[in-house]
C-alpha cells in the first residue's frame, strides 16, 4: 500500500551541507541530483517528522495538521480553515528554525545563519511516498537560489567547498530541545513568537519587537499568578476575576506574595512602562531602546527555557545602520 506524506519545506538563509561535503567527481547529472536531494538527517517525534536534505532543505511533517487538512479538502464547511492550518505550520517552522540556529551556535560558537521569519512565500510542498522523495515545487525566499542548484549541471555549479557543514552534534542538540516542546502547540506558538520578536529586533523595528516580547511576558505573568492562586486554594471563578486585573496589579501581587523578587519585578515593570508608552502615547521606540529590547528578549527566552528545560540561545548581534 502506498503511503504518501506531504512535508512543508524551506531553506535557511545561507547555503550549507548537511553531513559531509559531497564528492561530485566522475558522476553523471542524474546521480548529482540524487545526492543533492538525499535525506541526510531524520528526526521522528511521534506525530511530527523532520528531514534535512544534503543541500540544506529543511522539511517538516505534522500528522495532526495533515489530518485536519484532509478533512478540510473533503468537506466544504472546513474551507475557511486553510489560513489557520497554514498559520499552524508556520508557527512550527519558525520555532524549528530558531532551535536550528540556536543549536548551530551552541555547537560551533558562531552565528552562521541570518535570522529571518519563515512565511508562506518561503515554503514548498514536498511529497514522499513510502519514505521516498517524489516531488517538490519551487520554494520562495532563499529557496529561489538554493533549490535550483539541485538541477544545475555539476559542470556549471559552484560546488561550495567553502559552505559550512551541519554535523550530527548539531542535530543531536536540536532533537533534544524539540522533543521537549514539539507535542505542545502552545509552547510552539510561544517560541514562534519569540522568533518573530527577534526578527523584528534584527530589522531595527524596536517597537514591534518589544510589543511581541510583551505578549509573551504577559502570558507568563498570567500563568505564574494562576499557578500561585491555585496552590493557595483560590477557586476558579475568583482566579478568573483576579487574572482580569491590570498587569501592574498582577505584578504587585506576585512581588508582595514573594513569588517574584524585587529585581525581577522592576525588570518586568520597566518593560510594561515602555510598552504602555508605545501603545497609549504613540511613542516610537528609538535607538536608546535597543537595551530594553535586548533585555526583553533575554527575559522571554530565560522564562521559556526555565519552564521547558530547554537550552535555546538567541542571536542578539545588532547592526544599526544610520542614515550617514
Amino acid at each position: 500500500m502506498k503511503q504518501k506524506e506531504m512535508f512543508i519545506a524551506f531553506y535557511p538563509s545561507k547555503k550549507y551541507w548537511a553531513g559531509d561535503i559531497p564528492n561530485f567527481k566522475n558522476i553523471d547529472d542524474d546521480s548529482y541530483m540524487k545526492i543533492m536531494s538525499a535525506i541526510e538527517y531524520s528526526i521522528n517525534m511521534g506525530q511530527c517528522k523532520l528531514k534535512i536534505a544534503k543541500d540544506g532543505m529543511i522539511m517538516f511533517y505534522n500528522a495532526d495538521i495533515e489530518h485536519k487538512n484532509t478533512k478540510r479538502q473533503n468537506n466544504s464547511q472546513y474551507v475557511n480553515d486553510d489560513l489557520e492550518l497554514w498559520n499552524e505550520y508556520l508557527n512550527y517552522l519558525n520555532a524549528i528554525y530558531l532551535v536550528f540556529t540556536s543549536s548551530y551556535y551552541k555547537q560551533k560558537n558562531f552565528y552562521y545563519f541570518d535570522i529571518h521569519e519563515i512565511t508562506n512565500s518561503d515554503c514548498a510542498n514536498v511529497t514522499f511516498e513510502n519514505s521516498k522523495f517524489i516531488h517538490s515545487n519551487v520554494p520562495g525566499g532563499f529557496g529561489k537560489e538554493h533549490f535550483p542548484q539541485r538541477f544545475i549541471s555539476k559542470q556549471t555549479l559552484v560546488l561550495g567547498e567553502s559552505y559550512d557543514v551541519l554535523d550530527k552534534s548539531v542535530i543531536g542538540l536540536m532533537e533534544d530541545n524539540l522533543l521537549k516542546i514539539i507535542n505542545s502547540y502552545e509552547k510552539i506558538k510561544i517560541l514562534s513568537l519569540i522568533m518573530k520578536s527577534l526578527c523584528e529586533y534584527h530589522k531595527a523595528h524596536l517597537s514591534v519587537s518589544l510589543l511581541l516580547s510583551w505578549f509573551i511576558i504577559e502570558f507568563y505573568v498570567n500563568e505564574r499568578l494562576n499557578r500561585f492562586l491555585e496552590i493557595k486554594g483560590v477557586n476558579k471563578e475568583r482566579r478568573k476575576i483576579i487574572l482580569d486585573y491590570a498587569v501592574s496589579e498582577k505584578l504587585n501581587i506576585l512581588e508582595i506574595s514573594g513569588e517574584m523578587n524585587s529585581f525581577e519585578f522592576k525588570r518586568v515593570d520597566k518593560f510594561r512602562k515602555r510598552r504602555n508608552k508605545i501603545v497609549h502615547e504613540s511613542v516610537n521606540a528609538n535607538r536608546t531602546d535597543i537595551e530594553i529590547c535586548i533585555d526583553a528578549l533575554k527575559y522571554v527566552i530565560e522564562m521559556f527555557n526555565s519552564n521547558n528545560e530547554t537550552d535555546i540561545v538567541l542571536d542578539m548581534c545588532f547592526q544599526y545602520k544610520g542614515l550617514l
